[in-house]
């Protein structure tokens, strides 16, 4: 007859491993896709290695694949209070382009939208096919998605379409829950 071998210490191991992953598939049903590495410039012309070098450990992201998406995104951006002096949110407007003279053109109509220099390195614009960009994102390129992301790439929550009070509740507990006193996120 063998030995017995205590293997205990690997199910602790592996539940440590787990338990963040578990949090995050609870605080948002459905959702914990992870997003591919991809290499994005914000406005201000700086690299983002996106998700690795997000602002923040769980970074907001709101993703808009249509023009006609700007006033959803606006409704979210003052539901949620958004501001540029912020440094944990990013908004990826997805545009079906891929020609260097046209998305350069593009970029620089975008730029001049903003009276805030703070503002463009919030807006990192991503080119090409929408279909692969949703995917990638685990979205509908039909409708604005808001997403927490952590810098692993793990979507920790995730709603799409016009703001609501329920969804804005739901990504906010998730985004940022409670400073060291306990208050949310302004």
């Amino acid at each position: 007859m063998g030995k017995t071998v205590d293997r205990s210490h690997l199910r602790r191991r592996a539940l440590r491993h787990a338990l963040p992953l578990l949090l995050a598939m609870l605080a948002s049903p459905g959702h914990a896709a992870q997003v591919a590495p991809i290499t994005l410039t914000d406005l201000a012309g700086h690299d983002i290695a996106f998700p690795a070098q997000l602002p923040a450990e769980r970074t907001l992201v709101l993703v808009a694949f249509r023009h006609a998406d700007q006033d959803v995104l606006a409704g979210w951006k003052q539901k949620l209070a958004l501001t540029g002096a912020m440094d944990d949110w990013l908004e990826i407007p997805v545009i079906g382009v891929s020609m260097g003279p046209v998305k350069a053109m593009i970029r620089q109509g975008m730029r001049k939208r903003y009276q805030d220099a703070r503002d463009l390195a919030h807006v990192a614009p991503l080119f090409g096919d929408a279909g692969a960009h949703a995917r990638m994102f685990d979205l509908s390129p039909q409708a604005v998605g808001v997403m927490v992301v952590a810098r692993s790439g793990l979507i920790l929550a995730s709603v799409s379409g016009p703001v609501s009070d329920e969804a804005a509740r739901r990504i906010a507990a998730v985004w940022y829950p409670a400073d060291a006193k306990g208050a949310p996120h302004p």
